[in-house]
Formats: C-alpha cells, sequence, structure tokens
C-alpha cells in the first residue's frame, strides 16, 4: 500500500505545451507561493491537475517518508527476533532485550505507518488541495476538521481515562514484607566495598539487591549480564542442593568471589549451619520463611595477584567445561592452578603464547598442520615446560601428532582397549612421582552406564625416553618421560570424564597432580599487591613482588582491556568465565590496569544516535525545512 502510494504521489502529470503557452508563466511558480492564492483564469484542466499534484506532493511527502523509514524497519526487527531459529549460535543478542519482547516493536511501527499515512491523507485533502481554487468548496469541510480532531483526542482519552483509576491499585514496589525481611539480614558490611561479591539461589534472593544496595552481585535480575548461563546455574546450584560436594561449593564461592550468600530454607540445605569452620550465620528472617545470611570465611577478592601455576586448556568449550567440573571435586581452585581456556586448534597458538604457561593440556584438540603442531609443541616441551595429552578423545588427531618424527608424545601407537570392570587391576610404578599421595584404590569403577566396562587407549609403542607410570588389566593407561628441559605425560584413561560420572575427590586430586598441582597445597610465597576498585570499568592492582598473573574475576566480555606497565597485554578466559593477566616478571613491581572500552560496533551505534537527535532536533527547531518539502 505504501508503495503504490509513493508510486502514485512521484507520477509527474504532464502539461501540454498550448497550455504552458497560453499560461503565460511558469507553471512552478504557481504552485510555490502561499496556498491561499487563485491560479488564473487561462489555467486549463492540465495545469490544475499538476498544481494539485506538486501541492499534494509538498504536503504529503514529508510523512510519506517518515512511512518509509518507519516500515523499512519492521523486518529489521523481524530478523533479529527470528535469526536465532536459522542460527542456533547466534552471539550477538543485546543485553537485556530478548527477541521475543521485541516483536511488539514491528507492532508499533505498522501503527505508525497507518496512522501517518491516514492522517496526511485525510487531513491534507481539504486543507491543501482545495486551497488556491483548485477544488470546489466543501461547506462541510470543517465540521469534518473538527470531528476528526474529537476523534483523535478521544483515542488518547479513553485509554488514559480507564488506565489511570487502575494504576494505584495494581501498583506493587518491592517494600513487600518478605522483600523487608530480605533486606534486614542483608549484611551490612557488604555495603559500599567492591572487592567481594553478594550471591543469592535465585531470582527471588537477588533481584532486589540494586534497589538497595551497590554491593557488587554474582548476577543481575532475570541473570542479565551473566555471559555463562550453564557456569552461574552451576555456582547456585551447589548453594541449593545437597548433591552437590562441599568441596564444589568452595571452588565456586572461590572463583565468582563470594563473601556473602543468601539462601531460602525451603530450597537450601542446612550444612551452612553446621559447618562453622567456613560459614557465619550473620542473620536469619523466620516470619514469612526462613531466610538466612552467611559469611564465607575462605572468600578471596574480585581481584588479585596470583602465583599459583598455569594451565592452557587446547580444545573446544565441551571439553573445558568438563575439566572445570572435574577439578570442583577436589576444590582445585584459582590459588593452586590458573586453568585458562586456550583455542580450539594447536595452530591458533604461538612459540612466546605456550612459554607463559606451566602446562598445555590437549583435551579436545584439533591438529591443522600436524608437523607443524608437532614441532610447536616439542620446542615448548624442551624449553622446559610440561604437556599433558589426553588420548582418550579426539584419538584421530592425537594419533597423528604421535606419528609425527619430531613428536613430544611419549607414546608413537596406541589401541583401543575395553577394561572389564568393576575393578581396575592396577600395576603403579613404584616410587614414580605422579603416584605421590595417590589412592587408587578409592577410584571410581570401571564401569560405564552400568555395565562392566570402561574403553580406554593402551599405549602400544612407548618412546624411548619415557616410561610406564601406571597400567590396568596389564594395559599401558599412564605414560611420562623426560624431553630436554621439560616433561609430557599421556594419558588414556580419559580421566577428566570418569571424575566427573562418579564425583571422585581422590580422581580429582590425582588429574590436578598430573596437570602441575602440588599437594602439598603449600604455596611457599604470598603476591604482595593492592587492588583498587576505580569505577565500574576500570581496576587496577599495584603489584609489588612475587606474582605471575593478576586473575579478575569479571565476566569475560570482549571489550575489556588490559595493559601492563602502561603496555598493551592479552587477557585469557579463565574459570568460569573470568579473566587472567600473565606478567612478564614474577620478581619484579609492575602496574596492571583493565579498562572496559566501548566496541567499534558500540561506538557506530552512539555516532549513529547522535546524528538522528540532531536532525530531530533541526526538523523540530526549522520546521520550515520539511514543510515546504525541502527534506
Amino acid at each position: 500500500a505504501i508503495a503504490a502510494a509513493v508510486t502514485v504521489l512521484c507520477r509527474r502529470p504532464p502539461v501540454a505545451r498550448d497550455s504552458k503557452v497560453r499560461l503565460g508563466t511558469d507553471v512552478l511558480l504557481l504552485s510555490d507561493p502561499p496556498l491561499t492564492g487563485d491560479l488564473p483564469e487561462t489555467a486549463g484542466p492540465d495545469v490544475r491537475r499538476f498544481v494539485r499534484w506538486h501541492r499534494r506532493r509538498v504536503a504529503i511527502g514529508y510523512p510519506m517518508r517518515l512511512c518509509l523509514l518507519f516500515a523499512g524497519a519492521v523486518p529489521l526487527f523481524f530478523a533479529y527476533g527470528f535469526v536465532g531459529d536459522v542460527d542456533k549460535t547466534f552471539p550477538y543478542y543485546i543485553n537485556g532485550l530478548q527477541p521475543s519482547d521485541l516483536l511488539v516493536y514491528p507492532a508499533c511501527l505498522c501503527c505508525a505507518v497507518i496512522g501517518i499515512a491516514v492522517g496526511a491523507a485525510r487531513a491534507r485533502r481539504w486543507s491543501t488541495w482545495r486551497a488556491g481554487g483548485i477544488g470546489r468548496h466543501r461547506p462541510w469541510a470543517g465540521v469534518a476538521r473538527w470531528v476528526r480532531h474529537a476523534w483523535a483526542c478521544g483515542a488518547v482519552a479513553v485509554p488514559l481515562v480507564i488506565v489511570v483509576p487502575m494504576i494505584g491499585p495494581a501498583t506493587s514496589i518491592n517494600d513487600s514484607p518478605v522483600q523487608l525481611a530480605r533486606q534486614s539480614v542483608f549484611p551490612a558490611a557488604a555495603d559500599g566495598q567492591r572487592d567481594y561479591r553478594v550471591a543469592g539461589t535465585g531470582d527471588s534472593v537477588t533481584k532486589w539487591l540494586n534497589e538497595y544496595s551497590d554491593a557488587p552481585q554474582d548476577r543481575g535480575y532475570d541473570d542479565h549480564g551473566a555471559l555463562h548461563f550453564d557456569w552461574q546455574n552451576w555456582l547456585e546450584q551447589t548453594l541449593n542442593h545437597i548433591a552437590f560436594t562441599p568441596a564444589q561449593r568452595d571452588f565456586f564461592l572461590y572463583l565468582y568471589g563470594v563473601k556473602w550468600f543468601y539462601t531460602e530454607s525451603d530450597v537450601c540445605h542446612t550444612e551452612h549451619d553446621v559447618d562453622t569452620t567456613q560459614f557465619q550465620l550473620i542473620a536469619s528472617e523466620t516470619n514469612y520463611a526462613t531466610l538466612p545470611s552467611y559469611l564465607y570465611k575462605a572468600a578471596k577478592p574480585i581481584m588479585s595477584a596470583t602465583n599459583a601455576p598455569t594451565l592452557l586448556v587446547i580444545g573446544d568449550m565441551p571439553h573445558y567445561d568438563l575439566l572445570l567440573r572435574a577439578l570442583s571435586y577436589a576444590d582445585v581452585g584459582s590459588d593452586r592452578l590458573v586453568p585458562v581456556r586456550g583455542p580450539t586448534s594447536i595452530d591458533a597458538v604461538s612459540t612466546g603464547e605456550l612459554a607463559r604457561f606451566d602446562t598445555v593440556l590437549l583435551y579436545g584438540a584439533t591438529v591443522g598442520n600436524a608437523s607443524a603442531d608437532a614441532t610447536l609443541l616439542s620446542d615448548y616441551v624442551r624449553g622446559g615446560g610440561r604437556l599433558v595429552v589426553d588420548a582418550a578423545d579426539n584419538e584421530a588427531a592425537m594419533a597423528s601428532l604421535a606419528s609425527q618424527k619430531n613428536s613430544p608424545f611419549p607414546v608413537a601407537t596406541a589401541r583401543d582397549v575395553r577394561l572389564t570392570g568393576p575393578g581396575w587391576a592396577w600395576t603403579p610404578t613404584v616410587g614414580d612421582s605422579l603416584l605421590d599421595g595417590v589412592d587408587l584404590a578409592s577410584f571410581g569403577p570401571a564401569s560405564y552406564a552400568g555395565g562392566n566396562q570402561w574403553s580406554v587407549f593402551a599405549a602400544a609403542e612407548i618412546q624411548p625416553w619415557a616410561h610406564t607410570v601406571l597400567r590396568a588389566h596389564d594395559s599401558a593407561v599412564l605414560v611420562a618421560g623426560r624431553l630436554g628441559a621439560g616433561q609430557a605425560i599421556w594419558s588414556g584413561l580419559g580421566l577428566p570424564y570418569h571424575v566427573d560420572a562418579f564425583t571422585s575427590a581422590p580422581e580429582s586430586a590425582f588429574l590436578a597432580g598430573v596437570l602441575g598441582v602440588d599437594s602439598s597445597n603449600d604455596l611457599t610465597s604470598t603476591p604482595r599487591y593492592t587492588a583498587t576498585f576505580v569505577d565500574a570499568g576500570q581496576r587496577r592492582v599495584d603489584v609489588t613482588s612475587g606474582a605471575r598473573g593478576v586473575l579478575l574475576k569479571e565476566q569475560d566480555a570482549p571489550d575489556w582491556q588490559a595493559t601492563v606497565d602502561g603496555r598493551r597485554t592479552p587477557i585469557y578466559a579463565a574459570g568460569p568465565g573470568m579473566m587472567w593477566i600473565p606478567l612478564p616478571d614474577a620478581g619484579a613491581s609492575h602496574v596492571v590496569d583493565v579498562r572496559y572500552r566501548l566496541s567499534g560496533v558500540e561506538r557506530l551505534g552512539y555516532l549513529v544516535s547522535a546524528v538522528a537527535l540532531m536532525v530531530l532536533l533541526v526538523l523540530f527547531l526549522v520546521p520550515a525545512l520539511w514543510r515546504r518539502g525541502t527534506l
């Protein structure tokens, strides 16, 4: 309908040459004066048609342009709302603007298009087309105009008359008795500080905090601001359900920088009351429900310097997630190991990048150029690095690396073996440091999906510089060896998956030892630093000595930027979506600044908004621009 109207509006009526000669003047000059002037008697029908067309075009042109603008925006909103049905991995949704909610905007735009088009057509018909003596005088035009005005006013007034009286009774505020009860147990020490977070177990507990306190939270209303919903839900589940172990709970409280948290007795177990070594009950409200708040005594700040060993995990997100879950059973937090998520492909890392990390784990990794990747990993190990290979996942890629002449893998070839469980029939190598303090008898059974079988990869050919560390049913499932200044460890157990399947804390501790965690949990030196909250978009850490990196427990949004002593440095994703910034010299003093910068797309959005606002102001202040159809 809009296209047809624009087509009719833009079609110029022809004027015969004889009519122009008889008129004696330019026909456009008759269209541009004020619309109250009369046409000369010499104006023929074709001239009058042209003048009517021109004045109608000037009068309706601007509303039609608005109609085209609004109509053109409708497909954009529909595309935003339904693109997720086409591309399941579409990541560019605006936080807080859910696609399902945006379907109301096309409806509003369509209403605007219809209203502008109909209003322009009817309002201009009597005032513009009749002006200048072009049309016949209609004595009832004034009455019709007042009817239209009355109808427009009524369309606005009637809903207001109906809705306004309903606002008062329907209005609700968060100062309800239950919310006041929650506020009464809010930890006073959390207000005004920026070093620790307040956590909750769901929307009902956390969504009201921003109205009363500026304390940092682990989430926003309805999870707004949470980039990793699975890990966010995992944190809340560890506080809610007895099925999760205390080690898992502490693992996440530490990594999220939580010092205080709320629970509700009807959804939370009471272990927090019993474990007085880790928790202190601050207050409890029982008038409407049992609403306790707790202090977590072992809390670590949101931003801190650390000297813990670092682990680079090369693999996809599901494998990285599974590794975190496996480490949580032994509470291997970032004070003992900083697990950094690397790329999926080995090709995406460089020699200099690998040198930043104490240990590199290949778990679900892909291989591009097998020869180049083998050389890269071999240089890392010979230079003093620790390489751990989980061959039970993505075995084809690991086999291609193992077959290279310059491969740093301690196993050249391997075969698939199905062990008959539930026992493992372990044969450990006595005296091997990887097995120090490991209780193999406490491992979960060799069983998958309730059957007495577990598939492993067993070493068929071992490199001369390597040795077998552990056998299961006489199959070599853990092999290690020294290569140059470093160490390479090969595992065919599928250990992270088995740890998570049987929630085994001893296996989790064993996995941590393989990854380079000191089993004594004795960190010989504590970094000296001062962390400063500058503002919501900037953090600063002044490191005096003893730190290998800075851990910032904020969501790893791509617009964060870090500098060390004024020089840009990369930020790595670590733990459940947090950030880790490596330091170039562990023994020196450094100043680390982390800032949130707007992306190019965000800057462009602000620029477009500013330009649009300026155009609207010009149109508002200079109405002659659109009244004469010059815009």
